[in-house]
């Protein structure tokens, strides 16, 4: 009967809203203004870019989240996978935007760089603002995670479908981006894969997808793994959604500046 309020109701599902905004709150690691990595500092009124007032904002129903995925090999603070999901909250729509890593870029306070190196030179501020200046994106928040906790997330959800080309199944199973041999096992087809796997498939940039080829291959893979863990989530009910959230968000170190109020929007 509670069970029936919560979800069927407008006030339990105001009530259930803020209860899972208070507890997604508590579960990510929170990155709050002046907690950034780096030494960056902005000259004179700089504004940050991820706290636009809404009269800065072009289209007050769309909200930008940038998602992060950090690349920490050898000592590196890469950002080798950044992706804007737009949020459309008037007819409840996700779009997918790949920001390609490598681009030669302005830097504001350093020399030109590749787009991926901005996160290490100055955290996240610096790149809000690299990204805004560069491409005229607002942001308002992110989410990000290391290669190690993505394969995690993955695990967590045992797995998410994957379909490969016959040139990239032989090509993650002769080649480390798949980083565990034990894991190198992938076929022609549609597949349930692992953590291990789905981080291979995504760092591939050197075969096509079949329409894709270089990065903009790469940043489609990303793409399609990235909607196949979506589409996972969607097909359990409340109740399973809710417990599997609970397990990751318990399990996996998410890093976000999104504010406690913005969770329960």
């Amino acid at each position: 009967m509670i069970v029936s309020v919560l979800i069927f109701t407008p006030l339990g599902k105001v009530i259930l809203s803020n209860f899972v905004g208070e507890y997604l709150y508590t579960k990510f690691s929170y990155d709050g203004p002046g907690d950034n990595l780096g030494n960056y500092q902005g000259d004179g009124e700089k504004e940050v870019i991820n706290h636009q007032t809404d009269a800065k904002k072009k289209n007050k129903d769309i909200i930008n989240i940038l998602l992060i995925g950090l690349e920490e090999m050898n000592h590196a603070r890469n950002t080798d996978t950044m992706i804007v999901a737009s949020i459309n909250t008037k007819d409840n729509t996700l779009k997918l935007l790949s920001i390609m890593r490598d681009l030669y870029i302005d830097i504001k306070g350093h020399d030109k760089d590749r787009l991926n190196s901005v996160y290490a030179k100055g955290g996240i501020q610096l790149l809000y603002d690299t990204i805004y200046s560069n491409f005229g994106i607002s942001l308002d928040g992110y989410l990000l995670v290391n290669f190690e906790e993505f394969e995690q997330i993955v695990d967590l959800l045992g797995g998410v479908n994957v379909t490969l080309t016959k040139k990239e199944a032989e090509y993650l199973n002769v080649h480390n981006y798949i980083s565990k041999p034990v894991n190198r096992n992938v076929v022609e087809g549609e597949q349930l894969m692992n953590g291990n796997q789905v981080l291979g498939y995504c760092r591939v940039r050197r075969v096509s997808t079949g329409t894709e080829s270089n990065d903009f291959g790469r940043t489609q893979r990303q793409r399609k793994v990235l909607q196949s863990i979506i589409n996972k989530l969607k097909s359990k009910n409340m109740i399973s959604l809710a417990l599997k959230l609970d397990e990751i968000l318990s399990t996996v170190y998410i890093t976000t500046d999104i504010v406690k109020s913005d969770f329960k929007e």
